[in-house]
């Protein structure tokens, strides 16, 4: 007992201190998730389990049984473990491992893991008995959980640097030739086998009805009941039709995007091994990321060699299909709340930051893959059109490839900060995330920073740049509008309602969520109507009063926007409209003045496809919400139409707005 605590122990420090994950992490070991909404409990955490596993090692409990936190951090973790230490499994796992295609020296080649005998920190040797360059050896995984992550070592050093780390399903165990520094794909045969009976799709579609019709607060604010009903006969009948992995994943996603809300939908970053397997790691990706102007979208940054591909390029087609017959026929699987379809465009371009490209997951499952792209391109500096070819190559080769290329290709919360002042006349801010849960970079030192810089140069103008901002934390965001007040304003109380008061046992299988305290909410909401609770003002919050801050900024305020912006952003744009905090220009934001569903989330593995879908507990309206309530986000006060010639030559037109309205105030 002791040994499997401290196996367990460690597997949990290890994914806490590697994961980097905005919001949640999902622990392997017991498939919980867990949230770390401040560095601080983060570091508790480590430092509680770093003394858990020495004391367990040393065989003596004393140390860890006389500190408070500690031990309040062993009843929780144990507490969730108990259920799973009573159903170990044994596993016989035999690795192989395909090292033909290194060059150079091989001494030794190993695999490390996080369940035992595989530790992080010890190798387990691989041995190449007939010289074929295959390396095997055999273990034994004696553990009552699913999946096992690990990841290859060559001479001392891992595979896959900055690359999550492999995942081995243990129930659905299968031995496979690994190729060393690649994850591992599904070939088509293989996916093309993969099959669903009648029986298995309608046993699905039961647990997505119920958990929709149970949870999902917001289900009937843009369809009907009937026409919700309709929609699910609709499905099941195509996916009897073709009972395709591929075919299923594309309908389920096309069914869950037409509720209209941008928190429910068949997240890429949750999705079940075998899905990863058979969509995310294959050799079909453009080795280029693209932005957008309008329905316009034009090279950003590139890993081909191909001397006919460069910045600021526009992609009219691929291998022969216009790039807007391609979005248009992806865009119906992507979620969007409500009516607000300029947040589907945005989301279908490629940042190359994000663990998985939308882009990248639909555009095989719609057109395939034949291992090259065909482009036609527009040069908009030389004015002339051609076609050329690029290699399909895989996620980790692009991702690899933009780090290595680009210094500034970073994803930390840090990365996305910046702050220039620009012709002595204007300070501007950017912001390119609020999702700083597990960052313990000091926000407000580098907005007072900021600031003071603009009051010892007596900048007048200031800029905050949000057009690349999904959203994230409130808090980065609560803090910069205290910044720029110039008058005390009271913000209205945020209307959270939800859909039940407690889980049934028939779905509670099904779900998963880092918050137990939504299972059962008991006196924390009221009863309104029929599949609608009212949290209680205690919890669902007051009217906020927000004074200026004595150290903000007193001048001109402008807010650069688009449909990037939802969540926290869209949130920022609400209040800076409705309080007239700054001038916003740019796009229509992402978001919905009719509300949002959002806060907790249930993660719902269907039981057969195993594809899993996010589904939000809570509806938040930030304000009352009537018959004229607009279907859609915060439209700026000054609406920038960016057109493609200006994006390539380098032109920003939002910040050239900023300029002209800076110099007609002279």
């Amino acid at each position: 007992m002791l040994r499997r605590l401290k196996n367990i122990f460690d597997t949990f420090r290890y994914e806490i201190e590697t994961q980097k994950l905005h919001m949640v992490f999902n622990f392997d070991s017991t498939n919980q998730l867990c949230k770390f909404e401040n560095v601080n409990m983060r570091k508790q955490l480590i430092r509680s389990l770093q003394k858990m596993t020495s004391s367990i090692q040393s065989k003596d409990l004393r140390p860890f049984f006389m500190n408070t936190n500690t031990w309040i951090s062993f009843i929780v973790i144990l507490l969730s473990l108990i259920p799973s230490l009573t159903h170990a499994k044994t596993t016989e796992i035999f690795f192989q491992v395909d090292m033909t295609a290194i060059q150079g020296p091989i001494t030794t080649v190993a695999v490390r893991g996080a369940m035992a005998p595989l530790s992080w920190e010890t190798d387990f040797q691989l041995k190449d008995e007939d010289q074929d360059g295959i390396y095997t050896g055999r273990i034994s995984i004696d553990s009552p959980y699913r999946y096992l992550r690990f990841k290859f070592v060559l001479n001392g050093l891992f595979e896959l640097e900055n690359g999550d780390n492999r995942m081995m399903d243990l129930r659905d165990y299968q031995s496979v030739i690994y190729q060393y520094n690649r994850y591992y794909a599904l070939d088509q045969g293989t996916l093309d086998a993969i099959r669903f009976s009648p029986e298995q799709i309608e046993e699905d579609i039961r647990v997505l009805q119920a958990t929709l019709e149970y949870i999902h607060p917001g289900l009937y604010n843009y369809q009907s009941k009937s026409e919700f009903v309709e929609a699910l006969s609709t499905l099941e009948a195509d996916m009897k039709s073709n009972p395709s992995l591929q075919n299923v994943y594309c309908k389920i996603s096309e069914f869950i995007a037409n509720i209209r809300c941008s928190h429910t939908f068949s997240n890429p970053y949750n999705q079940k091994h075998r899905i990863q397997q058979a969509f995310f790691f294959q050799e079909d990706k453009l080795p280029l990321t693209f932005t957008r102007a309008d329905r316009q979208f034009l090279i950003d940054r590139f890993v081909t060699d191909n001397p006919q591909i460069s910045k600021g390029l526009e992609i009219e087609a691929i291998n022969g299909v216009p790039m807007s017959t391609i979005m248009e026929s992806l865009v119906p699987f992507i979620a969007a709340d409500g009516s607000n379809h300029e947040k589907k465009w945005q989301r279908l371009t490629m940042s190359g930051q994000a663990k998985v490209e939308l882009f990248d997951l639909y555009y095989p499952l719609v057109y395939g893959s034949s291992g090259r792209f065909q482009l036609r391109l527009k040069d908009y500096v030389k004015d002339t059109v051609y076609t050329t070819e690029v290699r399909a190559i895989t996620k980790y080769e692009r991702d690899q490839g933009l780090q290595q290329k680009y210094p500034d290709f970073t994803t930390d919360f840090e990365s996305g900060l910046s702050f220039e002042i620009m012709e002595g006349r204007l300070g501007k801010m950017t912001i390119n995330s609020f999702a700083n849960f597990n960052s313990d970079y000091n926000f407000e030192a580098f907005v007072q920073s900021s600031i003071q810089q603009m009051k010892d140069q007596n900048i007048e103008h200031f800029v905050i740049d949000i057009r690349q901002n999904e959203g994230g934390n409130s808090d980065p965001m609560e803090y910069l509008l205290e910044q720029i007040l110039q008058e005390e304003i009271i913000v209205q109380p945020v209307r959270s309602t939800t859909a039940y008061k407690k889980i049934p046992d028939t779905i509670r299988p099904y779900i998963t969520t880092w918050d137990k305290r939504v299972y059962n909410q008991g006196w924390k909401v009221q009863k309104q109507g029929n599949r609608e609770y009212k949290l209680r003002s205690i919890l669902s919050g007051r009217k906020k009063r927000y004074k200026p801050s004595k150290q903000g900024f007193k001048g001109k305020v402008y807010l650069l926007v688009s449909a990037e912006n939802s969540s926290a952003t869209h949130i920022m744009a609400t209040y800076v409209k409705r309080h007239q905090l700054a001038t916003i220009i740019g796009q229509e934001t992402g978001g919905n003045q009719k509300g949002l569903n959002a806060g907790v989330l249930f993660f719902t593995t269907l039981p057969n496809t195993q594809i899993e879908l996010d589904i939000p507990v809570y509806n938040i309206q930030l304000g009352a919400v009537g018959e004229n309530t607009r279907d859609g986000g915060i439209l700026p006060d000054y609406t920038v139409v960016r057109e493609a010639r200006d994006i390539a030559l380098g032109i920003d037109p939002e910040l050239k707005k900023v300029w002209e309205l800076i110099d007609n105030e002279k």
